[in-house]
């Protein structure tokens, strides 16, 4: 990967708790969650929001910051303050 290079994320059942309808159905499920960029030992921040449709199909793209470094990284969407997913990806010098 090179700075600014694009990366495109898509995941399946990204949902919280079950998805019963009826009287006593559970909250609905986020349809957005954030996108994560971490390097080093510095904490993740936030670089997007992913779209999650009714399914629990999620979406987003992401470009690579201009403040990262070159090395590795990892990449992570968190869905109700849990890591759900997340890839490594190196950033190239």
């Amino acid at each position: 990967m090179d700075f600014a290079d694009e990366i495109t994320l898509t995941g399946s059942y990204f949902t919280v708790g079950c998805n019963d309808a009826g009287e006593d159905a559970p909250e609905p499920s986020p349809t957005t969650a954030p996108v994560l960029w971490a390097q080093g030992a510095a904490p993740g921040a936030t670089v997007a929001e992913a779209s999650i449709d009714e399914d629990g199909e999620l979406t987003s793209t992401i470009v690579v910051p201009a403040d990262a470094t070159a090395g590795d990284a990892t990449v992570s969407v968190s869905l109700d303050g849990a890591t759900t997913a997340e890839v490594s990806v190196s950033v190239a010098e």
